[in-house]
């Protein structure tokens, strides 16, 4: 095993579990397959995420998902200003029309 194969391997079996959910499988890799990678991936050092660094990885997720709810919720308040201006210029536009009709 070396690193592009275990990339290989790895990179497939993730993208096709983000594209399938937990119903992807590892395609054409055996179990084995998968396990071996994972394994050449831990023993090269590139999985070692000690418990201070989830928990900071954690933290900055959840920061992440706060600024995305926020934002989403200005989101929705600016749009619902929007449509208000809107309808009101719309209103406006219909009075002028009938004003310059009745002029």
């Amino acid at each position: 095993m070396n690193f592009e194969k275990a990339k290989e391997i790895l990179d497939q079996v993730a993208a096709d579990r983000i594209r399938w959910g937990k119903h992807g499988g590892f395609n054409m890799y055996s179990d084995n397959d998968v396990l071996d990678a994972l394994v050449y991936i831990h023993s090269e050092g590139f999985l070692q995420i000690d418990g201070d660094e989830a928990l900071d990885m954690k933290s900055q997720l959840t920061a992440s998902n706060r600024a995305k709810g926020a934002a989403e919720a200005r989101e929705r308040k600016y749009k619902g200003q929007l449509d208000h201006a809107n309808e009101q210029i719309r209103a406006l536009v219909i009075a002028l029309e009938e004003a310059e009709k009745g002029a």
